[in-house]
């Protein structure tokens, strides 16, 4: 099949030895009533008949696919639609992944006359979420719900609705946490694998959390369905979860020592009337968004074209209109490693091509290659002309003469230990790739004691854990870092003011320096835990 036919119809295909792993979950007896709604390749009706199952149906809206060599159990057609006038024992299969953005014109046409589409789900939910929803209405009393797909879904805000109507109509019964295990090809996804039951209950969940990548076999996967000891594997029990609140998986100390940084981070207790009224945080605890404006970084279009070599010739009016940029492979701990130099001509400052070309020549031969490109490039909010960035977004915070923090707007977290928020100072902007902190007027506490905690291994943890998080890599958009538990300072306690002042001249330390020393790292890490308790 063409990468373009799969894309249009989010498939991802199972290994055999991953359905064989899920249909061995089931507890329902071989004369079930069985419904694999998007059968694809036909893996898990061969997983089925191999585990003595035989009154299994198979639901495949592609007539293409190889399933239909089970042509006497294999529907063709949409499982959106199907309507089979009674419920099934077992649903077990792997849902397509679709954005809605993505999805082809006849799946937007079929999900408008979805009432549990409409009802449950938005333009942010990924199409998989009407197979669960729709699971789950077909289901006996009693029956069981077996996917596997992307993690995401189980704790996004667009998804509340999903998870709140699974609670509503039974439980989960297991979670096993694969993270970034190479199960499809083509695809780096975050994956679960999750077993509910229609059913009212109050039993505990089993997770099964996976910390390390591995290529997983038929005997490891045996082996941790009987909850032996492996490598890299937790087994823990949580308590069902209520309504559509995120479903976060941690161990009960794991989770007690996240509250426990967040109670840390509760506003101090005697701080003064016009700090109350600037910075009222909606959570328990202070966060990141009281103390700094957020802004994503500014949209050229076509980085290619707006990047400039260091060794063109400028004349001193196109030298005016030069900007440095740290991008994302700029961005260390702490400091940037190095930056760009980029053209940036304000919107309307050139009114023809013309003009370009007379007072610009080094622009004019630097965008030409570019024009074709640039012209078919998306601009918004309006049209731009091709020698202008497609979108200034928080052009004028970045402008601003004073320092900021950068980092990049995804961070992998699969290889690495820490972020990579970094100071810069004025004059230093960020493009798509990178989101800026400016602190907010009225904040006492430094910048460089704002970059130590947000560098400080409990945000990593903290965020790891409870950030967004999607196939592996934390989002650093405006609302995730806006989100962030930060400890404030109590202005009317000595101690406080004096560990303020020693983070900020150490952070500051460490910046200079510029070459990650361990003894700086590591006394100014003591100064934060000793401020955090």
């Amino acid at each position: 099949m063409k990468v373009k036919e799969k894309n249009k119809l989010g498939q991802y295909f199972t290994p055999a030895y991953i359905a064989d792993f899920m249909v061995a979950l089931a507890t329902v007896g071989p004369e079930a009533d069985v419904l694999e709604p998007s059968c694809g390749e036909g893996v898990f009706l061969d997983a089925l008949h191999r585990q003595g199952y035989e009154r299994v149906t198979g639901i495949e809206i592609d007539p293409d696919l190889p399933a239909l060599r089970h042509a006497a159990q294999v529907r063709v057609g949409s499982f959106v639609s199907y309507a089979p006038g009674h419920g099934y024992d077992l649903i077990i299969g792997n849902p397509p992944y679709i954005r809605w953005k993505n999805l082809e014109a006849e799946l937007k046409d079929e999900l408008a006359g979805s009432a549990l589409w409409n009802r449950y789900c938005n333009r942010l939910c990924d199409y998989s979420s009407v197979f669960i929803l729709k699971a789950v209405e077909l289901l006996c009393a009693g029956g069981e719900l077996i996917f596997i797909t992307p993690e995401y879904w189980l704790n996004t805000t667009h998804a509340a609705t999903t998870r709140a109507y699974l609670l509503a109509h039974g439980v989960l019964e297991a979670v096993y946490l694969f993270g970034e295990a190479p199960f499809f090809a083509g695809a780096s996804v975050s994956t679960v694998v999750f077993k509910y039951v229609k059913r009212r209950g109050s039993q505990p969940l089993a997770v099964v959390r996976c910390a390390e990548q591995r290529r997983w076999t038929p005997a490891l996967l045996a082996a941790l369905r009987r909850a032996e000891p492996l490598p890299g594997v937790s087994y823990f029990e949580l308590p069902q979860f209520k309504g559509g609140e995120s479903w976060v998986l941690q161990p009960a100390a794991e989770a007690a020592a996240f509250r426990h940084y967040e109670r840390q981070c509760a506003p101090p207790a005697s701080k003064s009337g016009a700090q109350t009224s600037l910075f009222a945080s909606r959570t328990a605890y202070t966060c990141v968004g009281d103390l700094c404006h957020v802004a994503n970084g500014m949209v050229s279009g076509l980085d290619a074209a707006f990047q400039l070599p260091n060794d063109l010739a400028l004349n001193d009016l196109e030298a005016k209109f030069i900007i440095t940029v740290a991008k994302a492979k700029h961005l260390a701990p702490f400091a940037p490693t190095g930056a760009v130099r980029y053209l940036l001509l304000p919107t309307g400052a050139v009114a023809s091509e013309q003009e370009l070309a007379a007072h610009y020549p080094a622009f004019f031969a630097h965008l030409a290659p570019y024009r074709t490109q640039l012209a078919a490039r998306y601009a918004y909010p309006t049209p731009a002309a091709y020698w202008e960035w497609s979108f200034l977004r928080n052009h004028a915070l970045l402008a601003r003469p004073e320092p900021r923090l950068l980092v990049p707007c995804k961070e992998r977290v699969t290889n690495k230990d820490y972020f990579r928020f970094a100071y810069a100072e004025a004059g230093i902007f960020a493009t798509q790739d990178v989101t800026a902190l400016v602190l907010k007027p009225g904040v006492r506490e430094s910048l460089p004691y704002v970059l130590a905690m947000l560098n400080h291994p409990r945000v990593f943890a903290w965020l790891s854990a409870n950030g967004v998080v999607k196939g592996g890599i934390v989002e650093f958009s405006e609302k995730p870092i806006n989100s962030i538990p930060l400890r404030r300072i109590d202005w009317q306690v000595a101690r406080e003011v004096a560990l303020h002042a020693a983070i900020t001249q150490t952070c500051a330390a460490v910046i200079a320096d510029g070459t990650g020393r361990a003894d700086l790292l590591a006394e100014l890490h003591r100064m934060t835990e000793n401020l955090l308790g």
